[in-house]
């Protein structure tokens, strides 16, 4: 389960930055007596800012990391460990700048002996301040049966430790006399006051229609402290998604967002960027892909390449290439890989992990058939499949599917129209919020995949 530590996690931030400074500020005025020069401070600015960034792609700053298998004190180690990697970098590429903050053994030694252990025990006081068995966190849903099952759903999906109850309507609770995994705690329309009174973490409006008494009860709720949301808006909060059994046609006439469908000029900029970002990673990850063409030829031959028709922006049909990661014609057999799929050759499982089978993609964005981040691009064969069984997953074609997206680091590989309908929600997610932050959030996350592997 994902929670908010926004405010929390930026304060960590900033006080690691402070840290860093007032470690090495220190550690020089013991050694020489005297304070750092401006051009002193400058190349240790330089250092710092790139520690934190090491350290946020380590996923130094999230409580409960999606993205490594290792636990917070081994990848705390291992930004320990980068960070004096970082400094023996520095040292050697700015000798001739004679800078002691980077020269001194001295220095070096009494910043790991400061940072060391207050850097770890801020995160340990951190996690346990914010651990979700002490926070006790409590929501009611105020809703009918249909939407309580599918946000039960969610919740168990994501195994979470939230406390949720359920204030139902009259029809609902005739249906719901035999559903044990539902805490429902009351009706809607005899109930209503003394429910929504009780001490909750938040209340999350999940019903088409209420009463006014009702509304104003919310009102005077609210006015003491206790968050209301609607059910779209909380997925998107706490979730990163759009509620796909929630929606209606009139939700995407109505909300506010899509501005990379609407604005010309942000199209336009974002078309730049991808021809301009996969010149420059095809120069940057050319000699990996020769690696990986040779490494492919010996493991099973060729060809090297898997060629795929598959649907691009306004449905255009298009060649996307990747490296083969399974044995010749495999999607003759099934069209979904599955856990440990025995089509997948030996330096396919390596790729696959890896995320490396997408880089001939790259090619793909500087034709114009991609963008370097978007929904992904998916197979003729199956979208015709998916367009009929769920809806609206014709809007994913409003934008050019990407090499990497939102829903590609948010949820694993798909294998079924569950997994499909999944993805869609967070696909239509980033068209709804779409912004040059978020692209440069989904790309740290996918590095932070390639680094620690997630992949199938």
């Amino acid at each position: 389960m994902r929670y908010h530590f926004k405010p929390y996690k930026i304060l960590l931030l900033i006080f690691d930055a402070l840290i860093l400074f007032f470690t090495f500020y220190f550690a020089y005025y013991f050694k020489l007596n005297k304070y750092p020069l401006k051009n002193e401070l400058y190349l240790l600015f330089l250092f710092i800012g790139l520690c934190l960034f090491i350290f946020y792609l380590l996923d130094l700053y999230n409580p409960w990391s999606p993205f490594s298998k290792f636990p917070m004190y081994y990848r705390s180690l291992l930004g320990i460990l980068i960070f004096s990697i970082i400094y023996l970098l520095f040292s050697f590429l700015f000798l001739s700048y004679k800078n002691p903050i980077f020269e001194s053994r001295t220095v070096f030694i009494i910043s790991i002996l400061l940072l060391t252990p207050v850097f770890f025990l801020t995160r340990f006081y951190f996690y346990k301040l914010f651990d979700p068995d002490r926070l006790k966190i409590r929501w009611l849903m105020i809703t009918n049966l249909e939407y309580a099952l599918e946000f039960q759903k969610e919740i168990e999906r994501r195994g979470g430790k939230w406390e949720i109850y359920y204030l139902l309507d009259k029809k609902s609770m005739k249906k719901a006399k035999n559903i044990k995994h539902l805490n429902i705690i009351g009706e809607i329309e005899t109930e209503f006051e003394d429910v929504v009174k009780s001490n909750w973490t938040g209340i999350i409006i999940a019903i088409k229609k209420l009463e006014s008494k009702h509304i104003n009860t919310l009102i005077e709720i609210k006015r003491e402290g206790i968050p209301i949301y609607d059910l779209v808006y909380f997925y998107e909060y706490y979730f990163f998604k759009i509620p796909l059994f929630y929606i209606d046609d009139s939700w995407f006439l109505f909300t506010r967002g899509f501005m990379i469908i609407e604005s010309s000029s942000i199209i336009r900029i974002k078309y730049l960027m991808d021809k301009i970002l996969s010149i420059l990673l095809i120069i940057l990850f050319l000699p990996i892909m020769i690696l990986v063409t040779i490494a492919i030829w010996i493991d099973d031959g060729f060809p090297i390449l898997f060629k795929q028709e598959r649907l691009g922006l306004d449905k255009k049909i298009f060649i996307a290439y990747k490296f083969r990661t399974m044995i010749k014609d495999a999607d003759k057999y099934n069209p979904y890989t599955q856990e440990n799929d025995p089509r997948i050759t030996r330096i396919g499982k390596f790729l696959r992990k890896s995320r490396l089978d997408e880089l001939p993609q790259l090619f793909n964005i500087l034709k114009g058939d991609m963008s370097l981040i978007g929904p992904r691009a998916e197979w003729i064969k199956l979208t015709a499949i998916y367009e009929k069984e769920i809806k609206y997953y014709h809007f994913r074609h409003l934008i050019r599917p990407g090499l990497t997206g939102w829903a590609q680091i948010m949820y694993p590989y798909g294998a079924s129209i569950e997994d499909t309908i999944q993805k869609l929600e967070y696909d239509l997610y980033y068209i709804k919020n779409y912004s040059f932050l978020l692209d440069f959030s989904i790309i740290i996350k996918t590095a932070r995949i390639m680094l620690f592997g997630r992949g199938r």
